[in-house]
């Protein structure tokens, strides 16, 4: 009679919450970098919530225009240029630490009284009595500021709940998309890495050298030189001239003490003795260079910091109450969700002279900025700045794969024949990597720069341009090219210039990539069907030429890039996960390695937001920024041993790396060093024991590792096969891959070797001997067991089958 089987429970651990807060129904756990909420109000009272909210609308709408009325107010009697030099000081204390408890909230407070006060400023009258900046004004102004922003929040709630008491049938999914893009406009600043600007922008403005040279009479080198100087003035300008401060003060000290003592004087003016002391030391200069940057606004001074020409200057600079749209019309006037003057002319010009007080709007703006200027002064060159715009889209890319991918085969302006029609389509960039393809389309066109409070459907329409159609033609491309087992590749003259087989790739990726940066919404293809806007099932990879820049940063080896696009895609079907924008998902990758693969599993949580995770790559590029030649630190954390045998790979032209590769970097941090670990342990005991030693990992994990060392005597042809095959048939083992590292006399990885083995590839005479050798090694691992103990019957056996021992051997 047999024993009763009864099915045991399996408890689910636990897993504790590093922070937890609950605030009424609102329960808020923090496990590690990932914040999980949960909402336990019951349905009433949900409903209670939401039409108290819808409620409230009207009057958090006149609490805002209260607020902005009090701040033009405040603004329209200060001093404009020392009101924006305080607050670009304290931006600057903020970002570098000198406020001890300060955080980014209070980092993005102090931008804020830059570019918004100075939207205020270039957009309303002075008053006919200015005041000083003394007392409480600031601190007041800062107050409304920093009220106003918060408002924002219940705003966009608020008036979600009230559209829904008003239209019943008022689409919810199509809101929250509409919120979050309002939210992006008017909170986030900083498109790209400041280090990468004055690259990024020389890059694509240099094709249009003529007609700037016509216009301004300065060519884009010179301008990009000037935007240098504006960017280091802004950037590290404030550390520099208190530095220089103090080095002037303690030379004047010096020389002082020394004058005093040389030349006694009763009843002396200190001030004229101390500018003696300037004078027979020829310290003018210095001393009005140091004092105007400290105590004046020579840091912001255009004509003091830039060659740049006048007429530049002017196109770019709103003298103070010129702009007229901020707060014009019934409703938002002056409201942050509207086009700020700011993203128009990020320049401010005041009593003759030209200032400018934060870089962010400068940077993020310029391109559109110096595209309006252009078109202003001369409409007859909007075909030609489309046709050049075109051009340099598709050269970037292809100049940063071939970084990224060293010898890839990349195709640029394919055509193709459509299916059934006698039509052609073309495919940008086609690019082949090892058993990776990637059909990149590119689109040159820039993101609108309407507001998308005022004009969502412009909003739209650039997602559906930037991401919905190159996602499209990518999408064309993947169904020729699956269409046939063999495609052919043509020029526009159609003369075949290649052929494809999908057959070859392991993975096909669809990418849709623009010259203009994403939002956090088009970097989020997947999430945009409550916008109509439905890309499919199929994984799409939308990024930006930037964050195409940092992967030629960060990537220095193409088989790690690989592994990360695998991982990138899986990303693309994970539901739970959100993700604000692609370098979240790089510092995932970097932090978690298979991020994708094996995500977060947390009990009862439908999305997961991860947030924080650019927080390092961030770190590299301020620093970058400071110093060019700041070595990248950003990788994965690997064993020195593993990470020279990944490298090995990647010098090894050799088809199926790839995969190898894989194979060991899909591994997580625990095998990953086990494996290192025992690569440096056998390379001791066969120098010991005078013979070689495979590596064999049991497991999920399936690789052979063959370390051949010079000072040992030489082995059969085809040991590390034999043994990685005999492996195979002990676990009844369908494909493994073996490695074989070849070391030098220091034990140093000078070479490399694998084989995908097949268990159906075993030529069948060999079958017999490979069993032998098979029992062989099951002997040799059940000496090594009995010698450690007794192997209970639920472990593993110990010959390598992967069943347990009840199962196998102990039958």
């Amino acid at each position: 009679m047999g024993k009763s089987t009864k099915k045991r429970k399996v408890q689910k651990i636990q897993r504790k919450p590093d922070d937890y807060f609950h605030f009424g129904p609102i329960e808020l756990a923090r496990f590690g970098k990932e914040v999980v909420c949960k909402n336990n109000m019951s349905k009433e009272e949900v409903e209670q919530y939401q039409k108290a909210t819808a409620e409230k609308h009207p009057g958090v709408c006149e609490k805002i225009d209260s607020k902005i009325q009090k701040i033009v107010k405040i603004v329209s009697t200060l001093p404009p240029l020392e009101l924006l030099k305080q607050a670009h000081w304290k931006y600057v204390g903020t970002s570098i630490g000198l406020y001890g408890d300060a955080n980014d909230k209070d980092a993005a407070l102090a931008l804020r009284m830059i570019d918004y006060i100075q939207s205020i400023v270039a957009s309303t009258k002075p008053a006919e009595k200015i005041q000083d900046l003394a007392g409480d004004a600031y601190g007041e102004l800062e107050n409304l500021v920093n009220g106003l922003f918060k408002d924002l929040p219940y705003y966009f709630s608020s008036r979600s709940l009230y559209e829904k008491t008003i239209h019943p049938d008022y689409n919810l999914e199509y809101d929250r998309f509409y919120t979050l893009a309002q939210m992006h406009w008017c909170m986030v600043r900083g498109d790209r890495y400041n280090a990468h600007e004055i690259e990024h922008h020389s890059a694509i403005l240099s094709p249009h050298d003529d007609i700037l040279q016509n216009l301004f009479g300065v060519n884009t080198e010179q301008i990009m030189k000037g935007v240098a100087s504006i960017l280091s003035s802004l950037s590290s300008g404030v550390q520099k001239c208190t530095v220089d401060l103090k080095e002037f003060q303690k030379k004047m000290t010096a020389e002082f003490e020394d004058y005093i003592r040389r030349v006694p004087q009763s009843g002396m003016d200190i001030q004229n003795v101390m500018q003696d002391v300037v004078r027979n030391n020829g310290w003018e200069d210095w001393q009005s260079d140091v004092f105007g940057r400290f105590f004046e606004y020579d840091l912001y001074d255009l004509q003091k910091i830039t060659e740049l020409p006048i007429a530049f200057l002017d196109a770019f600079s709103w003298e103070q109450g010129e702009e007229a749209d901020f707060f014009s019309g019934e409703e938002m006037r002056g409201w942050p969700l509207k086009v700020w003057p700011v993203f128009k002319r990020p320049f401010l010009k005041v009593e003759g002279r030209y200032y400018c007080f934060e870089c962010h709007n400068l940077f993020d703006n310029f391109y559109r900025q110096m595209q309006r200027v252009i078109f202003e002064n001369r409409p007859d060159y909007k075909p030609i700045w489309a046709s050049k715009q075109q051009e340099i889209s598709e050269s970037l890319p292809v100049e940063f794969f071939e970084r990224i991918l060293p010898g890839a085969t990349i195709y640029k302006s394919v055509v193709y024949p459509l299916q059934n029609k006698n039509e052609w389509a073309e495919s940008d960039i086609i690019i082949c990597y090892e058993d990776h393809l990637f059909i990149v389309e590119v689109k040159a066109g820039s993101f609108t720069y309407t507001s998308p409070a005022t004009d969502f459907p412009s909003y739209i329409a650039s997602l559906k341009n930037l991401v919905y159609k190159p996602a499209m033609q990518g999408m064309r491309f993947l169904q020729y090219l699956k269409s046939r087992p063999i495609v052919s590749l043509y020029d526009n003259a159609h003369n075949e210039v290649g052929t494809l087989s999908a057959a070859d790739y392991y993975q096909l990726n669809v990418c849709v990539l623009t010259l203009d940066s994403f939002t956090e919404l088009a970097c989020q293809p997947e999430q945009l069907k409550g916008l109509g806007i439905d890309i499919g099932e199929n994984p799409i990879w939308a990024f930006s030429i930037d964050d195409l820049r940092i992967y030629a940063d960060i990537f220095s080896n193409p088989l790690v890039f690989l592994h990360y696009a695998e991982q990138r895609k899986k990303a693309f079907s994970t539901e739970h996960m959100m993700l604000n924008d692609e370098m979240d998902h790089l510092g995932l990758y970097l932090d978690r390695n298979a991020y994708a693969s094996k995500p977060l599993n947390l009990s009862g949580a439908n999305k997961i937001f991860y947030h924080g995770f650019s927080s390092k790559i961030d770190e590299y590029y301020a620093k970058k920024l400071e110093d060019k030649n700041t070595l990248c630190p950003l990788k994965q954390d690997m064993p020195a041993r593993l990470e020279e045998i990944i490298n090995a790979l990647a010098n090894k032209k050799k088809l199926g790396r790839r995969k190898a590769a894989s194979a060991l970097l899909d591994c997580g941090g625990e095998w990953r060093d086990n494996i290192a670990s025992l690569i440096d342990q056998v390379l001791v005991k066969q120098r010991e024991r005078g013979t070689i030693q495979p590596i064999v990992t049991l497991g999920e994990t399936k690789i052979n590792i063959v370390c051949w060392d010079p000072k040992l005597p030489k082995m059969q042809d085809n040991f590390a096969r034999d043994h990685c095959y005999a492996t195979m048939l002990i676990a009844a083992e369908a494909e493994r891959t073996l490695f074989e590292l070849f070391f030098n006399e220091q034990l140093h990885v000078v070479d490399i070797d694998f084989e995908h083995l097949r268990c159906i590839d075993i030529p069948p005479e060999d079958i017999k001997r490979l069993k032998l050798l098979s029992a062989d090694i099951k002997a040799q691992r059940w000496s090594k067991a009995k010698q450690t103990g007794k192997v209970g019957r639920n472990q593993l056996c110990p010959c390598g089958s992967g069943k347990k021992y009840k199962n196998c051997c102990a039958r």
